[in-house]
This record gives structure tokens, C-alpha cells and sequence, in this order.
């Protein structure tokens, strides 16, 4: 059921549900989410996604830094994870591709990059109504 929901609470769920995992790869995990930020989307579906996402991330982590950002801009939401050190990027790419169809289904689409540093960058763009506290 679609209502507005605070981002930073859902991603602190998500983040505490993956502790046991990224403590056993040694993952720390940022929630640089603003509380301000209000978006109006199905909760657990968006829950489900970000545990999906974060899962797949971690485990192709070994010791690195997860960050997860929010930007609101034109009446879209991005949410960011970055990872400064993966290791497995067909692993990634099929984690994705298998949790394309349900981004989809709360309106959003993801991207995600590669870069020589073994760094990735996964953005999931949520194309919905947004509100600011």
C-alpha cells in the first residue's frame, strides 16, 4: 500500500537486518539519508528492494565502506549505494537484473557503474510523487 513514508527509517531497517552479514565480510554501512527525506511509495516493497540490493552488495564486499544517499530532484527520487570496494561485478549485474522487475513495480528503474578503482555505484530512481518535510 503506497504512503509517504520517512526513507531514512526504511534504509535504518534495512541496514539492521543486514548487520550479521556485513560484519562477517567486514562491510560498514552509511546511511547518509536526510530525515527530511519523504517519499510516497509502498514501504515494504521498497524495504524488500533495498534488502535485495544491499544483500547483493555486500556479498560482493569484502572490508569496504557502503554509503546509501538520497537526492530528490524534478519530482524523482535517487537512491544511492556506493560501494568503494567489489569484487564480483557479474555478481552485482545479476542481482540487479533479478531485482529489476520489482523496482519496476513501484515505478523506479536502476542503474549502476563500474569503475576501474573496483568501486560500484547502484541508482535506483523512484518516479513518483515526492514530499519534503
Amino acid at each position: 500500500m503506497n504512503g509517504k513514508i520517512a526513507l531514512k527509517q526504511v534504509v535504518d531497517r534495512v541496514i539492521k537486518e543486514m548487520a550479521p552479514l556485513s560484519m562477517s565480510r567486514r562491510c560498514t554501512i552509511s546511511n547518509d539519508i536526510s530525515f527530511e527525506t519523504l517519499i510516497e511509495t509502498d514501504e515494504e516493497k521498497i524495504y524488500e528492494v533495498l534488502v535485495k540490493l544491499l544483500s547483493g552488495t555486500i556479498k560482493s564486499s569484502h572490508s569496504s565502506c557502503i554509503h546509501i544517499s538520497a537526492e530528490i530532484e524534478d519530482g524523482k527520487t535517487f537512491i544511492t549505494v556506493k560501494d568503494n570496494n567489489s569484487d564480483y561485478s557479474g555478481y552485482i549485474s545479476g542481482k540487479i537484473t533479478k531485482v529489476e522487475p520489482l523496482i519496476q513495480n513501484i515505478g523506479g528503474k536502476v542503474y549502476f557503474e563500474f569503475n576501474k578503482r573496483n568501486s560500484i555505484t547502484i541508482v535506483l530512481c523512484l518516479h513518483h510523487s515526492i514530499k519534503a518535510a
